[in-house]
């Protein structure tokens, strides 16, 4: 009888639509007003990246590429950087620190670098970084791990 029960349980969840509790958010940006990535004017439909970590976010061609972290932490999930030029840095106002849950992709004709300017803390202790053929990438941050490590 308790299979049943169990069985039946697992079926409403299915139906009802279970809430996914890995869910993440994509978020694309242009660079339409500065370099800030919390400046919602940024982003497609004026919302920003909430940086409290879950979120993907991707960079392609724009006019902004001087990327600037502000003096409060960010946590994002994957980076990843498309398209064709311009080459990306990545730079912090007030010494802030990026910590990255996931991977860092490199996957376009520009060059990407992440200055000394902030702090760059990999929160699954390790970082994978793809580079497109013909490309670099350099990380000049201070690199550390969860409850520093």
């Amino acid at each position: 009888m308790n299979s049943r029960l169990l069985l039946t349980i697992g079926l409403i969840s299915i139906a009802c639509g279970a809430p996914n509790l890995h869910a993440q958010s994509t978020f694309i940006w242009q660079g339409g007003t500065s370099g800030d990535v919390t400046d919602p004017t940024n982003w497609p439909d004026l919302t920003a990246p909430s940086g409290t970590g879950g979120e993907d976010v991707t960079f392609g061609s724009t006019s902004n590429s001087g990327l600037i972290v502000p003096s409060s932490s960010l946590i994002l999930h994957t980076l990843t950087f498309t398209g064709s030029r311009p080459d990306y840095t990545i730079s912090g106002s007030d010494s802030p620190t990026l910590y990255i849950q996931g991977d860092l992709i490199n996957d376009r004709h520009g060059n990407l670098t992440i200055d000394n300017t902030l702090s760059l803390v990999l929160t699954e202790g390790i970082l994978t970084v793809s580079v497109a053929s013909g490309t670099t990438v350099t990380v000049a941050a201070n690199i550390g791990l969860p409850n520093g490590g």
